[in-house]
């Protein structure tokens, strides 16, 4: 990315807005705990991992029967977003709703309690219907701005997950392609922001600079970035699979 940054305006202008030519700028983006990542949806790879590492000594405070004391770990986090300037750059780093359900998780996995049991009545959708409104109701006032009542509609999406979750599955697995796409999951989602972002940012500019701003021209920019970067993301999922062997589990998540 930052080599084709030498010759390409449009990576070249995101790499000056990112910082990643110094090495401070690079580490920041990459172990910052608050720092907005390069992509939006990346947010979530750094926070699994930093959460893999806090669940340990939330295990141990499990031990000691102190689940209390995680939850309003969890109150502190959402006052802080509230009543802090820290909402919104814990908007892509620890939004207060992953926190609570990272410890609730916890909780439920110590009690070895089934969450896809638990949320399979039928009842447990009322949850995401209110959720679903509330974060609907968000986005069209605030345009995006963070508020509490973000956060509280996402923690009443949550049940939906798990209780279609089981059904997509059965469907899924009669799909001749999905262990292919079981594997390349974690690869696609973590690599999408290089090979799309690389093809978008190659073709955006010549495309523009010579079709200009018209009628489905952001269309074909969109297909762009969805099919050909979806499709050299394989590409290069299936290459290294062939060519690296083992280390490759340090790129597709199975190390």
């Amino acid at each position: 990315y930052l080599t084709l940054s030498r010759f390409v305006p449009r990576i070249s202008a995101r790499v000056a807005s990112f910082n990643l030519e110094t090495i401070g700028g690079v580490m920041n983006k990459v172990i910052g705990l608050i720092d907005r990542p390069l992509d939006a949806p990346l947010w979530y790879l750094k926070t699994v991992f930093i959460y893999s590492l806090f669940a340990i000594p939330v295990w141990w405070v499990l031990q000691k029967r102190r689940a209390c004391f995680l939850y309003l770990i969890s109150l502190i986090v959402l006052v802080a977003s509230v009543f802090t300037p820290l909402g919104q750059p814990m908007k892509y780093s620890f939004p207060a709703y992953s926190v609570f359900a990272f410890l609730m998780g916890c909780h439920l996995g110590y009690k070895k309690v089934s969450v896809f049991k638990m949320f399979s009545n039928k009842i447990w959708l009322i949850g995401p219907l209110i959720g679903s409104v509330i974060v609907y109701a968000w986005l069209i006032e605030t345009r995006g701005q963070y508020e509490i009542w973000r956060d509280i509609g996402f923690i009443l999406m949550l049940p939906f997950l798990f209780s279609i979750g089981p059904c997509l599955a059965q469907y899924f697995e009669k799909i001749r392609c999905y262990p292919f796409a079981l594997r390349s999951s974690f690869f696609v989602y973590a690599g999408h922001f290089l090979f799309c972002s690389i093809l978008l940012h190659v073709f955006a500019g010549k495309i523009i600079g010579n079709c200009g701003n018209g009628l489905g021209i952001l269309t074909g920019l969109i297909a762009i970035f969805c099919f050909a970067g979806v499709g050299l993301n394989l590409l290069a999922y299936k290459l290294g699979k062939a060519c690296l062997g083992k280390w490759f589990g340090i790129w597709d998540g199975s190390l």
